[in-house]
Order: C-alpha cells, then sequence, then structure tokens
C-alpha cells in the first residue's frame, strides 16, 4: 500500500501495479512477507477487540480478579489501543486495585487523556494518602475542562476531609453557586451532597 501510494504521488499514474522483472524477486519476497505479516497483525488485533468485547459482557458471571486477569493478558496486544485502557483501569478502580492502576493510568494520559482520567487518577492516589499529587490532578481534570463541576466537587470533598476548611468552602460555594450548562442526574447528586455538608457553613 505503502509503495502504490509514493507510485501515485510521484507519477501520477492511473495504474500503479505493474509486473516486475525476475531480477526483482527479492523485492517481491520482501512485498509478499511485509503483506502476510500485516495480515497476521490485523486479524491478532481484531481476536484482541472480539476478547475484550466478551470480557466486557461477562461481568455478571465472573470475579472483578478474574476479569482483570483475563484484561492483563491482553495489555501487551492492546497497549496502543485507546478503547482497552479506560475499561482497564475503571476496572482497577471499581477493584481498589489502586497501586496497580497509578501504574496503567499513565498510558491512558499518554494516548488519550481527559477530564475523566485525572479525576480517576485524583481518586486513587487519595485513597493511597498522596494528597499533593490528588490535588495535582483533580486541578488538572478542572483546567481540562473548567465548565464542569466534577473535579472541584471532588476537591472541596477532599480539603474538607484533610480540615481546609475555607478552601473547602470557597469551591463548595462556587460549585452551587454558578450557572450550569446541563443540569444532569450526576450534578444533582454532587450539590446535594455539598450542600449536606457544608449546610451550616455557606450563605
Amino acid at each position: 500500500m505503502t509503495i502504490a501510494l509514493a507510485e501515485m504521488s510521484n507519477r501520477q499514474r492511473e495504474c500503479v501495479i505493474k509486473q516486475l522483472p525476475h531480477k526483482y524477486i527479492f523485492l517481491k519476497a520482501v512485498i509478499f512477507l511485509a503483506i502476510a505479516g500485516q495480515e497476521a497483525l490485523l486479524i491478532k488485533i481484531f481476536q484482541c477487540h472480539r476478547e475484550l468485547y466478551q470480557i466486557s459482557h461477562r461481568t455478571s458471571s465472573q470475579s472483578p480478579e478474574e476479569i482483570i486477569t483475563s484484561l492483563s493478558q491482553l495489555e501487551t496486544a492492546m497497549k496502543n489501543e485507546t478503547i482497552f485502557w479506560p475499561y482497564y483501569c475503571h476496572t482497577l478502580y471499581k477493584s481498589q486495585r489502586d497501586s496497580i492502576l497509578l501504574d496503567k493510568i499513565t498510558y491512558w494520559e499518554q494516548l488519550y487523556p481527559s477530564t475523566h482520567t485525572y479525576i480517576l487518577k485524583g481518586d486513587a492516589l487519595q485513597r493511597t494518602d498522596k494528597i499533593k499529587e490528588a490535588e495535582t490532578a483533580y486541578w488538572a481534570a478542572h483546567f481540562m475542562v473548567p465548565s464542569r463541576q466534577k473535579a472541584r466537587y471532588k476537591l472541596a470533598l477532599m480539603y474538607y476531609q484533610q480540615k481546609r476548611i475555607s478552601e473547602a468552602n470557597r469551591l463548595a460555594n462556587e460549585v452551587l453557586t454558578e450557572k450550569v450548562k446541563v443540569y444532569g442526574f450526576e450534578t444533582y447528586e454532587m450539590h446535594r451532597e455539598l450542600r449536606r455538608i457544608f449546610e451550616d457553613q455557606l450563605q
């Protein structure tokens, strides 16, 4: 495919496939092996995607440990697949395998970072008492999409637990009073929790 595209680009020929003389037998063999290797790789990737799909539908019949084991076996083959890491990291998060999660989530950060990536990372860091790193992760999530409230909600709760009351009050008041673009069920739950905790301190 690469040779064909280069031929079209350089010579602008309508037909890019031509018969090579016998003296180019080595080149023919190289091209054949490249095509065969690419086909084998595509088949392997397809099988891994199929296995990931089947794992995602076995969550009710398998324990979290079995699911994590199955996912870890796909890790090498799917390390560059953006669809793999969010699912793997979520499974580790739900099982509270925070040390493994913090090691694996770096791949998710490199491939497709999002606010959700850093919020999940912040939660894992907070559960392992790495408060400063958790704070950095939450703020990174906030600055990626400032209109979303979840990162500041998490920070307000963390500051409250750490007895940083003034900072917690400021963030809680900010989240509760600003205009929200889409007021969904998650937003309702966050606001209700903040009001319950800070009802005596917010004006």
